[in-house]
């Protein structure tokens, strides 16, 4: 059908959409941060102070709300997605796998 998406498709748009979050995200805090100290320089005569400790704060908290969306997304890719083709488990950490292609021992350690 010309509307049905496949589910590939939408895992590069959900991809797209969260870095594009994390760009306005870093640039709307900021920005935040640079018009409020401007506002408070003007409100208590303290130029430029006041201007550049917000801004530094804007600027850490973007950087701050990257790095968490960014352990969202590196979280969501860990997650086992149900609906993968048999075969596709991980080797071992050894490498060794058996004749039906999953790790030998069953995946208890060695002691």
């Amino acid at each position: 059908m010309l509307f049905t998406r496949k589910k590939r498709d939408q895992k590069t748009w959900n991809a797209v959409s969260r870095a594009a979050l994390m760009g306005t995200n870093m640039v709307a805090s900021t920005i935040v941060g640079g018009v409020v100290g401007f506002y408070l320089d003007k409100w208590l005569g303290t130029q430029p102070w006041m201007f550049l400790f917000w801004l530094i704060m804007g600027i850490i908290q973007g950087f701050r709300s990257v790095y968490l969306e960014s352990m969202k997304i590196q979280r969501a890719d860990s997650q086992p997605v149900y609906g993968e083709p048999e075969g596709s488990e991980k080797p071992a950490a050894d490498g060794k796998t058996g004749s039906d292609g999953k790790p030998e021992g069953g995946g208890k350690p060695d002691v």
